[in-house]
């Protein structure tokens, strides 16, 4: 059952929750699993909200560049330019106040930078709509697989 439900999943969707989001985050969870394993607890909210901020910046900024080289490569005047730049914008300044905010309020920078990491992969979808990376048919070298 759980089986067929993930070969039912589109590549997008794969890739997206196996790259972006667990390979993605392992800059968050893996210092925190390391204290753990040696027992150093050392890894507290300020340090997840920091690796959170630079997760999403790596993120937005990575695929920001990468939406603005296909609207330039494609021109195409319906691509809502406006859209990327207000995303990028709103992300910034969660990031911006996450920093400012971390040292004397680690809980309200939490949740700031919790808000940027929702908002990053909500961007990551809308960047890569349409991305012709993850249409079934171009997956393999060489295009339509299923033609003779």
């Amino acid at each position: 059952m759980l089986v067929e439900k993930w070969l039912a999943l589109t590549l997008k969707t794969k890739y997206f929750l196996i790259m972006v989001i667990i390979v993605g985050t392992m800059g968050i969870w893996l210092p925190f699993l390391v204290d753990l394993a040696f027992k150093q607890y050392n890894y507290g909210l300020r340090e997840v909200t920091l690796n959170a901020i630079t997760y999403c910046l790596a993120i937005i900024v990575t695929n920001f560049i990468d939406f603005t080289m296909k609207v330039k490569k494609f021109r195409d005047p319906k691509v809502p330019m406006f859209h990327a730049f207000a995303g990028l914008g709103i992300v910034m300044l969660f990031v911006f106040i996450a920093i400012i905010f971390n040292y004397n309020y680690p809980a309200q920078s939490f949740i700031f930078s919790l808000i940027s990491v929702m908002i990053t992969l909500s961007m990551w979808w809308f960047y890569n709509k349409g991305n012709e990376t993850f249409e079934p048919y171009t997956v393999l070298p060489g295009g339509n697989f299923n033609d003779d």
